[in-house]
């Protein structure tokens, strides 16, 4: 469940079923295939990890959670 908290289906990564070997095989054959598709989705990956994952916005949320 918590993979879809960081990956946007189509948009930040490409989702598949848990216990879908085909699943896998078909995103994995549909990236390597596409450059297109696979650096639209490195950017979009970048620039989320860097908008959302920062120490700088990290840092304050668990200070919070640990009530520091």
């Amino acid at each position: 469940p918590g993979i879809c908290d960081v990956v946007v289906d189509g948009e930040t990564g490409l989702l598949v079923p848990p216990g879908s070997p085909k699943g896998l095989a078909k995103a994995i054959d549909r990236v390597l295939g596409d450059a297109a598709l696979r650096n639209r989705l490195v950017a979009a990956a970048r620039r989320d990890v860097m908008q959302r994952f920062t120490w700088d916005v990290v840092l304050p949320r668990y200070r919070a959670l640990l009530d520091l």
